[in-house]
């Protein structure tokens, strides 16, 4: 994945089971306090694997319970323009890609 701006100080990672039709997570991490919005960019191999289509458009939802937030991107637009992740204070999100 990619991640802009602070790279160094982001961790993000994908978890998926390997069923067509179990949960996608898209956990994110700072590493530091000051750190409070980025953009998480998914690779096109990694979309296709958890099984999104190119033509798909995909419901990025936050699971956390203090806040709701959902937003519909295109695959394209996860890609190339990538989702934008506001962290809370403890310096986490978890979305559920739908």
């Amino acid at each position: 994945m990619k991640i802009s701006p602070n790279r160094d100080r982001i961790f993000a990672f994908l978890r998926y089971g390997g069923t067509e039709y179990e949960e996608v997570l898209l956990v994110v991490a700072s590493f530091d306090d000051s750190v409070k919005e980025t953009k998480i960019k998914i690779p096109e191999h990694a979309m296709q694997t958890i099984g999104f289509g190119t033509k798909q458009r995909i419901t990025v939802k936050n699971i956390q319970s203090e806040q709701t937030f959902s937003e519909t991107l295109l695959f394209s637009q996860m890609v190339s323009v990538g989702i934008r992740v506001t962290l809370n204070q403890t310096g986490y999100k978890v979305y559920s890609l739908l």
